[in-house]
């Protein structure tokens, strides 16, 4: 047998980048509830207001998606992990002493990595590439562009990217299983 080689868990975490959007789809989308109202029951046909709502609806849905991003993240070694933990001891807090680290200081830390063999310890990027909806590569340099980002973001849409992160280092690492799949192909072994 030879030599064992770790390939270290990896996941996506989507970002849209233009929220402001979001106002414009609710008013519509509500719009559209009450159109609906005005006709007998689910069907649209012959309702043209409706229909033009929800035309307006599908067109922002577009806008949002084109300006989505998609982080990929990979878990970093554990003597790396470790390491990055004792440079952001836990403060005061309770939650801080609860999950072992700065939680104000860590996942920045952790996010705005990029790999440097020869740093002393070396150092392993968490995100690993930035690609727009379209699959097309973002220029993008986790030293330099991970913390102006955060800090445009909403606590929420820091946190989804911070727990991911955070997951692929401490959750659960274990071969996934799909039951959907699993009995699709179930199904069609059996035709």
């Amino acid at each position: 047998m030879g030599k064992l080689n770790i390939k270290r868990p990896e996941t996506t975490v989507k970002l849209c980048l233009d929220m402001s959007l979001r106002a414009d789809w609710e008013r519509l989308d509500e719009q559209l509830r009450e159109a609906r109202k005005a006709t007998t029951g689910d069907r649209l046909a012959g309702n043209t207001e409706a229909n033009r709502l929800a035309e307006e609806i599908r067109e922002l849905e577009q806008q949002m998606q084109a300006e989505t991003v998609t982080f990929r993240l990979r878990a970093i070694p554990r003597t790396e992990w470790g390491a990055l933990i004792a440079e952001h001891p836990a403060g005061d807090s309770e939650e801080d002493k609860k999950i072992g680290f700065n939680r104000a200081t860590f996942f920045d830390a952790l996010l705005a990595r990029v790999d440097d063999p020869e740093a002393k310890p070396p150092t392993t990027a968490t995100i690993r590439e930035v690609t727009r909806h379209d699959g097309e590569p973002v220029e993008f340099d986790p030293a330099a562009d991970w913390v102006p980002l955060a800090d445009e973001m909403t606590d929420q849409q820091y946190s989804e990217i911070a727990t991911a992160a955070f997951m692929l280092n401490r959750g659960k690492v274990s071969v996934p299983f799909s039951l959907v799949a699993s009995k699709m192909t179930q199904d069609s072994d059996e035709i």
